[in-house]
């Protein structure tokens, strides 16, 4: 297991774990981002590197609210890796869960085969 820290603008500060297994099927990433929803949150994957990206809102204040300072951060990051060469990932069946402020992706693994061919014209 690797932990990774990140560094965040606005100083909204996150964790990220990233474990994999090998020579297990899949490749697992959580990520946790406390006070962000799952509708803020998106993550990408471009050849062989994983984007994770989600941002934390503002909340908003109501008129009788009697809060005079507040200590929250906001703002939005992503944070990029790569996956562990040589793994194809199948897209198609990775799933993605949010639970207690923590986000869990687990990419399977293409199954081997010949690589994608390219046709000439």
């Amino acid at each position: 297991m690797r932990a990774h820290s990140l560094r965040v603008k606005n100083g909204m500060p996150a964790s990220l774990t990233q474990t994999g297994r090998r020579p297990g099927r899949d490749i697992g990433v959580r990520i946790e981002l406390p006070a962000t929803k799952k509708q803020d949150c998106r993550v990408l994957v471009d050849y062989r590197v994983l984007y994770w990206q989600a941002e934390r809102r503002v909340a908003r204040e109501r008129a009788d609210s009697s809060w005079h300072t507040g200590e929250r951060g906001c703002g939005a990051f992503q944070r990029s890796f790569p996956l562990p060469f040589p793994y194809r990932v199948a897209i198609d069946a990775a799933t993605a869960n949010r639970r207690d402020g923590a986000s869990t992706l687990r990419l399977p693994k293409a199954p081997a085969g010949a690589p994608d061919p390219i046709t000439v014209s």
